[in-house]
């Protein structure tokens, strides 16, 4: 009890106390201590963080910039795929994204497919339209094109008349030669293929350091504006404690950068029959990345393009009669993919570009897709002709952005560590009989800006589609068009080209990345063996 007691001065006693506290603390200030002395203030965090960011708010553009020097702290590449990968995931299931099928067969979704990827397409009736090939010279095109011309007829003759390649599926427990159209497709190509990378390989070697791979698996995703994130973790499903349905509960709290998302993550993936791969890029196929762009209002949903006309319609009869405008809520300007055929998953998503990291040959050169396929038939069949090749055309377009995308991730760049050079890869669809051919550059992933934040868009170029040959009689091609094949010479001569400036701009110098491997088998020193001649004593031996 006496050591809870303390001794209470009086207040004459405190106020002399304080007074002796105020004096001993201004005597250590001096003059000159004073006159020195500056008010520090933390420093003011910006609004937004350097760059542009459109009208996104500013703690989701913060969340974008602070993800940015994460992924830049990373010094290799497969550490950044993985965390790119398994960004939104847990317990091996990730954040709902949309699906993209390369091939789409929904009719009517071109513009959907070009809104998507963010691509300008542009139809030229040959490749000269295209900038890369303004160095190719037209004398060594018809040359080459009247060198490999009999080549080719005989390869094309051979497959459709002379072998027997009947076009069935193998019966159960029956193993014979008989393949399906498809494949005898397949087949032709692949010997197209080597016969042309063979035959020209001694005059231009990089046809002889190309890659060729068969039915490879295609895999890329990125962040696409627009699009409203799905299962946001501010709402749960709970059930209702009187009726036997579930209910939907948002949580009252301060929503995240995540739910503040205006953009989704989109998934593409699926098979390309062919894939030439390089060791070095191709060139540039167009600088003028400013240019080319396309108006939203072109692209719009028809839905919103029908409740403009609407609205137009309704502010023509309020200007005549004069009374207040009043009109229901249009639709949601967001897109919504549901309404075009997609679907979302929730799986673990990877990216592929068709090849394992330390490969040489990691730079896109040309896809070749087998358009003899059942589905795509089918759709003609349903939808007309006209859809069909629109989805030809999608097809192509799709399959050229997903596979430059996945070759950019494999440089170390991503959605949030944007390309500092454009991709580009050739193109091809046909059947054998018919070709189609496109020219894909990337350059940009910033997709889940607006337009008024990152103006920039990508580019696709295409031909229209155009027959090798008519038809065959008497074992014999009808027709055969030259200039076709003039068509895929010039695409190979085309050759991949050293740009001059580091690829792999982001990644650290003295990163794993960065070390060139020669030697991919590390030999052994071989040791001499020396042999010896064994003495037996004769005293030990048992007679």
């Amino acid at each position: 009890m006496a050591a809870m007691w303390t001794r209470k001065l009086p207040s004459r006693l405190q106020s002399q106390n304080c007074f002796r506290r105020l004096q001993s603390s201004v005597s250590a200030v001096t003059v000159d201590d004073a006159q020195e002395r500056k008010s520090i203030y933390p420093p003011i965090k910006p609004r937004l963080p350097p760059g542009k960011w459109g009208d996104m708010e500013p703690i989701v553009a913060w969340d974008w910039y602070d993800c940015r020097q994460r992924f830049l702290n990373l010094p290799t590449v497969a550490e950044r795929i993985h965390l790119m990968d398994t960004e939104f995931c847990q317990d091996k299931r990730c954040h709902k994204y949309w699906n993209f099928p390369l091939l789409n067969r929904t009719p009517g979704n071109l513009k959907y497919q070009q809104i998507m990827t963010k691509t300008v397409l542009k139809e030229v009736q040959n490749l000269n339209g295209i900038p890369c090939f303004d160095k190719i010279k037209n004398d060594e095109v018809v040359d080459v094109k009247n060198f490999l011309g009999p080549t080719v007829q005989d390869v094309l003759t051979e497959e459709l008349t002379q072998l027997d390649r009947r076009h069935a599926k193998p019966l159960l427990g029956y193993n014979d030669e008989r393949v399906t159209e498809d494949k005898h497709t397949d087949i032709i190509l692949k010997r197209l293929l080597y016969v042309i990378s063979t035959t020209l390989g001694n005059k231009y070697p990089h046809l002889f350091d190309m890659q060729i791979t068969e039915n490879v698996e295609l895999s890329a995703h990125w962040e696409k504006y627009g699009i409203k994130r799905l299962n946001l973790p501010n709402v749960v499903r709970k059930r209702h404690p009187m009726h036997n349905m579930y209910e939907m509960k948002t949580l009252h709290r301060k929503r995240t950068p995540f739910e503040l998302q205006l953009n989704s993550r989109v998934h593409a993936s699926g098979k390309v029959s062919f894939m030439v791969r390089s060791e070095s890029p191709l060139p540039e196929f167009s600088k003028d990345v400013q240019e080319a762009h396309f108006e939203e209002k072109e692209l719009k949903e028809d839905r919103l393009l029908a409740w403009e006309q609407k609205v137009a319609e309704e502010k023509a009869k309020v200007e005549k009669l004069g009374n207040p405008l009043k009109l229901d809520k249009g639709p949601s300007p967001f897109l919504y993919p549901k309404i075009y055929g997609a679907s979302f998953s929730d799986e673990l998503i990877t990216t592929n570009p068709g090849y394992n990291l330390g490969d040489p040959a990691q730079f896109s050169y040309m896809f070749i897709q087998n358009t003899n396929k059942n589905k795509l038939l089918k759709m003609e069949q349903d939808y007309g002709e006209e859809y069909a090749s629109q989805a030809k055309i999608g097809w192509g377009m799709s399959t050229g952005f997903a596979w430059n995308v996945a070759m950019a991730h494999y440089q170390g760049f991503n959605s949030y560590v944007d390309i500092t050079y454009p991709f580009t890869n050739f193109g091809i669809l046909t059947d054998g009989k018919k070709f189609q051919f496109f020219a894909n550059q990337l350059n940009t992933l910033e997709l889940w800006k607006n337009n008024e934040a990152n103006p920039i868009h990508n580019l696709c170029w295409y031909t229209p589609e155009m027959a090798l040959y008519e038809a065959i009689e008497d074992k014999k091609l009808v027709n055969f068009d030259l200039n076709v094949l003039e068509h895929l010479i010039t695409f190979l001569l085309c050759q991949p080209e050293d740009r001059g400036y580091d690829m792999k701009l982001t990644i650290p110098g003295d990163s794993l990345d960065r070390v060139k491997v020669d030697n991919w088998i590390e030999f052994k020193d071989k040791t001499p063996v020396v042999e010896k001649e064994v003495v037996y004593d004769e005293s030990q031996l048992i007679h």
